[in-house]
């Protein structure tokens, strides 16, 4: 981007003839502004001189533009690169902003219908293939690597790539698509807005990132399965991708089975882990919601401390995956 650009994550709602409620998809935050003031914001294309913009509503004291650019910025009215974070430790950064309408607007739900009937036979097809294929592997620490590139790289891209099938097929719309690091993990993300969804939409949005790795594995068990020097780079990529989906299915704090969970349980968009923290340390608040939800609400308490005991077995199951010990 050249100038400053609109952040291509706001929503505009007319509130009433003056007034607008701007919804921000990336934090979740609701303001309430002008209408003048969305005129303003809309200005900021990416291509005009912020000067230009400022000087049409007679502000041209540079001081003035500065802080009021500045203020802008720290709101997240507007962008000014492609940084979605830069604060250490997490830095995000946005590499394909679709159109609101695109091929995948009118073949997302066929799509989404390919990936729901073909991953679980693909998946189960290649593993039984692979698992009684007529020759041995030579590995090589060269291979190795490039498997776990292979898996991982392509894998990711396809994980999201489902994601944003499954919020199309879904009519939702789809902000960006980038990747990012937390600390020293890298990561991709696929933002969407959830405004207004139901679980079983947002359970399905989710679910096929994880389908996608699994039919994604499949195939690649299948390439292993044919005697070539890349055969072990593919049952590695294989084996990787595998891990990434089941990895995604953990509750760890930003990946799908941490929403998803939160869905299934509260049945709506909360942090899972901060309520847990806040329901066992603050005996008044646990009385208040064991007493608005009864029986369900001890049942969903029961249900998070079960789930978050089970990522203990996950670590094992990796050492057995790379081991190749199905």
């Amino acid at each position: 981007m050249r100038y400053p650009i609109l952040n291509n994550c706001l929503e505009f709602t007319k509130k009433n003839s003056n007034q607008y409620i701007v919804y921000n998809g990336f934090d979740g935050s609701r303001k309430v502004v002008s209408k003048q003031f969305v005129d303003f914001l809309e200005k900021f294309d990416g291509k005009t001189l912020p000067a230009k913009i400022f000087s049409q509503i007679n502000v041209k004291n540079k001081k003035n533009i500065d802080e009021a650019m500045d203020k802008m910025l720290d709101e997240g009215w507007i962008r000014d690169n492609n940084y979605r974070v830069e604060t250490f430790p997490l830095y995000m950064i946005t590499m394909w902003i679709p159109n609101r309408r695109n091929l995948l607007t009118y073949y997302g739900k066929s799509l989404e219908t390919l990936i729901k009937v073909f991953w679980v036979p693909l998946f189960l097809i290649g593993i039984l293939v692979w698992k009684y294929r007529g020759f041995s592997y030579t590995r090589s620490p060269f291979m190795t690597i490039l498997g776990i590139l292979l898996g991982f790289i392509i894998g990711g891209l396809l994980h999201e790539l489902g994601h944003v099938i499954s919020a199309y097929a879904n009519k939702k719309r789809v902000y960006e698509v980038g990747v990012g690091l937390f600390g020293f993990v890298p990561f991709m993300y696929t933002l969407i807005d959830t405004q207004h969804i139901s679980t079983k939409k947002e359970l399905r949005i989710l679910a096929t990132g994880v389908k996608m790795n699994l039919l994604y594995a499949g195939i690649l068990f299948l390439f292993a399965s044919v005697e070539s020097i890349f055969s072990s780079a593919f049952e590695t990529a294989a084996l990787a991708n595998i891990v990434f989906a089941i990895l995604n299915t953990t509750m760890a704090y930003g990946l799908d089975g941490m929403k998803a969970a939160q869905y299934l349980i509260f049945d709506q968009k909360v942090s899972m882990l901060d309520t847990l923290v806040t329901l066992f340390t603050n005996s008044e608040k646990k009385r208040e919601f064991l007493a608005q939800n009864g029986i369900s609400g001890s049942v969903a308490l029961i249900n998070i401390l079960a789930l978050l005991s089970f990522q203990i077995f996950y670590p094992a199951l990796y050492i057995l995956l790379f081991m190749g010990g199905f």
